[in-house]
């Protein structure tokens, strides 16, 4: 059997005792890493969630910005077009009126409003008939009178352009051939078949 002085014992021991601590430091510098990754693993996968989620936000929030302003330009492009096809309408509509009305001064007026009254004339008893023009249309009053004196004669407020509404006195009958009525005959088929006009 060796034989250890205290010296000896001590350095073994000493020697022992590091390698154990050694192996335990080690050991435990391992175990620290692992569960150091986990937690990074886990912070790194919350950062990202949160960075996922906040981006998300962030997006949404811009896509319903972006989605006002859209709506909001749609809404005033609408509302410009439709103002725009209004104008547009009108202004082709008050054309036509303007060309009518020159039509009702002109020497080819008199002559339209016989032909349209003769096959009337011709089918029924004057006394029977009775004739609505525009208040200011004395061209066409004096016209009425002095070709057809058997003819009653009445002036319509509602006539604005020309023509004449014909009224059967014993059938009830009413026939309207005032350019007022075409006209707004032929405005809501404008209305209807155009593209430049938008109902609201």
């Amino acid at each position: 059997m060796a034989y250890y002085n205290n010296d000896q014992l001590l350095k073994y021991f000493e020697k022992n005792m590091q390698q154990v601590a050694n192996k335990h430091i080690e050991s435990l510098q391992l175990e620290i890493q692992k569960l150091y990754q986990k937690e990074m693993m886990k912070v790194t996968e919350d950062l990202n969630i949160k960075h996922t989620l906040e981006k998300n936000r962030v997006l949404k929030s811009i896509n319903v910005a972006h989605q006002e302003k859209i709506n909001h330009l749609g809404i005033e492009f609408d509302e410009t077009l439709m103002t725009l096809r209004k104008n547009m309408v009108a202004e082709i509509f008050e054309t036509v009126t303007n060309k009518l009305l020159e039509y009702v001064q002109s020497d080819a007026y008199i002559p339209a409003m016989k032909r349209m009254f003769n096959q009337y004339a011709n089918a029924y008893d004057l006394k029977q008939l009775t004739i609505h023009i525009k208040g200011s249309d004395q061209q066409l009053g004096h016209f009425f009178q002095s070709e057809y004196p058997k003819l009653k004669v009445f002036t319509h407020p509602n006539i604005i352009i020309g023509g004449f509404v014909l009224t059967i006195d014993d059938a009830s009958v009413e026939f309207d051939h005032t350019y007022d009525a075409l006209l707004k005959s032929q405005k809501e088929k404008f209305l209807e078949t155009s593209k430049l006009f938008v109902r609201e």
